[in-house]
Parts: structure tokens; C-alpha cells; sequence
């Protein structure tokens, strides 16, 4: 037979087990949505840049043509 403070003693054994379980759950858990967090981010990043890039580029082209628009061409000057 067990003595009260044995059986304590393993009550709280079982409590403890259980709650490391519970902890190394939660740890892998918020490892998981960090690193979800983390591409999400990446991806918006990426996302920014690219559309960041578009606009440029489209500046880029509106200006180009209006330097074409505003510039004769060799043909017109000739003729």
C-alpha cells in the first residue's frame, strides 16, 4: 500500500507530465503560425515590390512616350 504522500507525489507527477505535454504542444504550435506569419509577410513584401515595379514601369512608358510624342522624328524633320 501507498502512504498519502506517495500517492501525492504521483498526482503531481501526472499533473506535470500532462502539463509539459499541453506546453510542447503550444511551443510547436506557435512555431508553426510564426513561421506562417513569416511567409505572409515575405509574401506581401514580394507582392509590394512587384507592384511597386509595375507602377515604375508604367511611369517609365508614360514618360517615354511622351518624350516620343514631343520629339520629331527623323522622317518629319526631313520631309
Amino acid at each position: 500500500k501507498t502512504t498519502p504522500r506517495e500517492q501525492r507525489h504521483a498526482r503531481r507527477d501526472k499533473v506535470r507530465e500532462a502539463e509539459n505535454k499541453l506546453r510542447k504542444k503550444d511551443m510547436i504550435i506557435n512555431q508553426k503560425h510564426a513561421k506562417k506569419r513569416e511567409r505572409e509577410v515575405e509574401v506581401e513584401s514580394i507582392k509590394e515590390v512587384q507592384s511597386f515595379r509595375t507602377t515604375v514601369s508604367g511611369v517609365e512608358s508614360s514618360l517615354n512616350n511622351k518624350l516620343l510624342k514631343a520629339t520629331p522624328s527623323p522622317i518629319q524633320t526631313a520631309a
